[in-house]
């Protein structure tokens, strides 16, 4: 999940922090070469196994955005690690700290005078970015479990969202 990733938060890393450089060039170059070989192993992958149809493009995207409250279970957790469970899931799991602690984030960035939009978007993109891939399961017939484990790289972006609060 995490070399899905790596190759787009690279560019989102150019994108913000070296808009006109050299820099910005290679780094986007790797980025995207990553991506292709991501693509072509992946479409190499997809011709060479029999895979189940249920794990189809709109399968996945469906699942995606049916668990997109998750964001605010592995925020909440983030901060406010209660109720952990060794196989949480949406149903068992209270959405509230997360909510919370969302709300306050969003207050603190806006009351913040200093705060840096450009870090406080890359972090709050390393967040989501890192997050999504562990919105859905390659087992239809199971609820997706949203392991507090997967949580521990988003939690970079954020620290530095936290960063820019005064």
């Amino acid at each position: 999940e995490v070399a899905v990733v790596v190759p787009v938060a690279a560019m989102l890393y150019a994108a913000f922090w070296f808009e006109h450089s050299g820099r910005a060039k290679s780094i986007l170059l790797i980025a995207g070469f990553s991506a292709g070989s991501l693509a072509l192993w992946f479409g190499l992958r997809r011709e060479a196994l029999v895979l189940d149809a249920s794990l189809s493009f709109m399968h996945i995207a469906r699942e995606v955005f049916t668990n997109i409250p998750a964001l605010f279970l592995y925020i909440g957790k983030m901060i406010v690690p209660i109720n952990l469970s060794p196989l949480p899931t949406l149903k068992d799991s209270s959405l509230i700290p997360g909510v919370m602690v969302s709300a306050a984030l969003i207050i603190l960035i806006w009351f913040s005078k200093k705060a840096d939009s450009r870090i406080v978007l890359f972090g709050t993109a390393w967040i989501i970015l890192f997050l999504v891939p562990t919105f859905f399961s390659d087992d239809p017939s199971e609820n997706t479990n949203f392991l507090e484990h997967r949580s521990y790289l988003p939690l970079f972006g954020l620290c530095l969202i936290l960063l820019e609060t005064n």
